[in-house]
């Protein structure tokens, strides 16, 4: 019921039943004139309302975003990040409220529209005359490309961030939350899954293909070709050694959606997913009988090692009902009844999780391109796997590139197995990416730009 028809969540619950000392609760409201900040601690209280109108901060939101999803077919496009645009962001979200944010405890985002799509931690907190000034000069020397964004100071430096796709979230995690159970695994991972295979052995189930077939707007004569990779089971087995003692990793033909669902998990600590997310504007219509309405698919492209997500939408009408996001495992061969899809619905009925923390190491799986602005992708695996038992996850907001992506999950992991806090082992491996290049094509990039260190957050608990 409480992902169904949530009920509201007051204050007064935040402050005497849902927070804990330390915690302070950010909530965003996007009215059409206005944006009103709510903070809520145990010992306070505050309202700001900020003159901006909606449109104005969806426009500034979609301007953030664009380069990041344009360089999965352009990695020049990454330039067009303007570090006023993130500074606007900053003086709008953050300044309004930022004398009453803790330095040192919690601080629970809840957003509402474009804001589910933004990292805070991307922000820029100042950038005037001199700031202006450093980055400029930085741009032109041309010694290393993209560094002119290590000129910047980001607002992931200053406070570490969780994110919650609603209060009610919140809410059914702390009244509801599963027992504590003793881990007998440390890992369970599924990386690599098979897509295709060459010659008519290696086809998709009919159902899949025409699912598949309809999303991709595929002709009957067209060959579906999802990219494999194969550098996610490297990721996973570099997860696997840091974090030491029992891990499973189902790689190739054993990343098979029925593996999943046969395996006892509640004594799980880490679930680890690395494969490709569908999700869009509308949520994919997947697993149904008949398949009559076309669906658009949105734009396609690669990021330097890892392929950006699959992408589509279609009647509002239609889908709304039956539509959900969903994660791809092995596509071909026996899948033992089923189609490879790993829908909203299955994570929540077919699921029985007691992990600290689920990791969506996928293209986008936190939910929107630059079309979907309604959180609806970011409130949908991510809170199916919240109802299923996932105490945190953590996901990113644009096609991941894959290298930057293998070293940060590395780094997170191994700072988990320390003991670190998952926003703490985040921020960590985060600066850790910012502060070494790349080498990738011939081309040594800097990654201080936000593309490379900022689409993955921690949501939950």
């Amino acid at each position: 019921m409480e992902l169904i028809a949530p009920r509201p969540v007051t204050v007064e619950d935040l402050q005497q039943r849902l927070l804990k000392p330390g915690e302070t609760v950010l909530c965003y409201f996007l009215l059409p004139q206005t944006v009103a900040v709510f903070l809520v601690s145990k010992e306070r209280f505050s309202v700001q309302v900020v003159a901006q109108k909606r449109e104005e901060v969806i426009k500034l939101v979609r301007a953030a975003r664009r380069a990041e999803e344009q360089a999965a077919t352009s990695i020049a496009s990454l330039s067009k990040l303007e570090p006023e645009t993130l500074n606007s962001l900053y003086e709008i979200l953050v300044k309004p409220v930022e004398p009453l944010l803790p330095k040192d405890g919690r601080i629970l985002v809840v957003g509402d529209s474009a804001l589910l799509t933004l990292p805070l931690e991307m922000l820029v907190p100042h950038y005037g005359p001199e700031d202006r000034r450093r980055f400029e000069a930085e741009r032109r020397s041309n010694k290393l490309l993209f560094n002119e964004y290590a000129t910047l100071s980001y607002l992931g430096e200053r406070f570490e961030f969780a994110y919650l796709p609603s209060l009610s979230a919140l809410a059914s995690q702390r009244f509801y939350a599963v027992p504590h159970a003793a881990f007998g695994r440390n890992l369970v991972s599924f990386a690599d899954p098979v897509f295709e295979r060459e010659g008519a052995a290696g086809a998709h189930a009919p159902g899949t293909d025409a699912t598949l077939r309809s999303l991709m707007r595929r002709g009957a004569d067209e060959r579906i070709s999802i990219p494999r990779l194969p550098e996610t089971a490297d990721e996973a087995r570099d997860i696997a050694g840091a974090l030491g003692g029992r891990t499973d990793l189902f790689l190739r033909d054993r990343a098979q959606e029925r593996s999943l669902k046969a395996a006892d998990l509640k004594d799980t600590r880490f679930l680890h997913f690395a494969t490709h997310g569908l999700l869009g504007a509308e949520f994919l219509q997947l697993k149904l009988d008949t398949i009559a309405d076309e669906l658009a698919a949105g734009p396609e492209g690669e990021a330097p090692g890892r392929p950006a997500k699959a992408t589509g939408g279609g009647s509002a009408a239609r889908t709304a009902a039956v539509s959900q996001p969903a994660l791809i495992l092995s596509l071909v061969g026996e899948l033992n009844g089923e189609d490879g899809l790993l829908t909203m619905r299955e994570v929540i009925e077919e699921l029985n999780l007691n992990a600290e923390l689920v990791v969506l190491s996928a293209c986008n799986t936190a939910g929107e391109s630059d079309e979907a602005y309604n959180g609806e992708g970011f409130a949908g695996l991510t809170r199916a796997f919240m109802f299923a038992g996932a105490r945190g996850l953590v996901v990113s907001h644009w096609a991941v590139e894959s290298l930057s992506t293998k070293e940060l999950m590395t780094d997170m992991f191994r700072n988990l197995a320390l003991g670190n806090p998952a926003t703490t082992a985040l921020a960590k491996a985060r600066a850790g990416i910012r502060a070494a290049p790349l080498d990738a094509g011939g081309q040594r990039y800097s990654r201080a730009h936000p593309y490379f260190w900022a689409p993955f957050v921690y949501v939950g608990d």
